[in-house]
């Protein structure tokens, strides 16, 4: 399960809703992505690190430093 995506949305006070909108996607997607179902597309993770401002390695779990590099 990727986990820091809903610390982030914690951290940045998005719900899951206001974070769908964003990126354009349902909340079902979503789902899938974070419980690991389907692959969460190139573009569509580029988008959470913007708005959440760190790497794809942290948003994918792996690893603990949010930071981008």
């Amino acid at each position: 399960m990727l986990k820091n995506i809903f610390i982030e949305l914690e951290r940045n006070n998005l719900n899951v809703n206001e974070f769908c909108n964003l990126l354009e996607v349902s909340e079902n997607i979503l789902d899938k992505w974070v419980n690991e179902e389907d692959f969460i597309p190139a573009s569509k993770l580029f988008l959470m690190c913007k708005i959440f401002n760190c790497s794809s390695d942290y948003l994918l779990s792996q690893k603990e430093n949010r930071e981008l590099f």
